[in-house]
């Protein structure tokens, strides 16, 4: 049988408080995305490989990542042809959350992003913590993007507060980005 791009898909998937490791491990890809974790996924698709158009959401709970510890991770997909969106992405840990949203197009190469944290104490990392840097802070972070991987249209703010080293306060560093090319 040839799989061609007019190949027909009506396509459900429901999943819930399914292993991560289990589920990665059923798609062979273990030990190339270190995440922990329960998934539960909800999704429709129909149309051809070439033209599918579907959504569905995703959400992991309590697991790692790359070696951080998260209590959610969800967001919202799409599909419409070569587009892919990702909507209400929020990411949860260490008492704060990190949201954003944003999409690519394979045809026109075409992407655009939006993230935002708030209240992101550093030493409650773990990848931080590792690094034993004997400082702290906390970030606030807006970043978007509306380019190419080329040339991605980079605009971004980032604010550390309450800043020490060695348990003494230094105070705050900012610093803004904005690269249209």
């Amino acid at each position: 049988f040839l799989w061609d791009g007019g190949t027909g898909v009506n396509a459900t998937v429901q999943l819930a408080n399914a292993s991560v490791v289990d589920l990665l491990q059923i798609a062979g890809q273990q030990q190339k995305l270190p995440i922990t974790g329960t998934i539960a996924i909800n999704a429709k698709t129909s149309g051809s490989l070439e033209n599918l158009s579907g959504d569905g959401r995703i959400t992991l709970t309590k697991g790692v990542a790359y070696g951080e510890p998260y209590d959610s991770a969800a967001a919202n997909l799409s599909i419409h042809g070569k587009d892919f969106e990702a909507s209400q992405v929020v990411l949860s840990l260490h008492g704060a959350h990190i949201s954003g949203n944003g999409g690519y197009d394979l045809d026109s190469k075409h992407l655009h992003g939006h993230i935002q944290g708030d209240n992101l104490v550093l030493s409650k990392f773990q990848t931080f913590a590792k690094a034993k840097p004997n400082a702290d802070g906390t970030l606030t972070l807006v970043a978007d993007a509306n380019g190419t991987m080329e040339q991605p249209g980079l605009k971004a703010s980032a604010k550390l507060t309450g800043v020490s080293v060695d348990g003494k306060a230094i105070g705050e560093l900012s610093a803004d980005i904005d690269r249209k090319s």
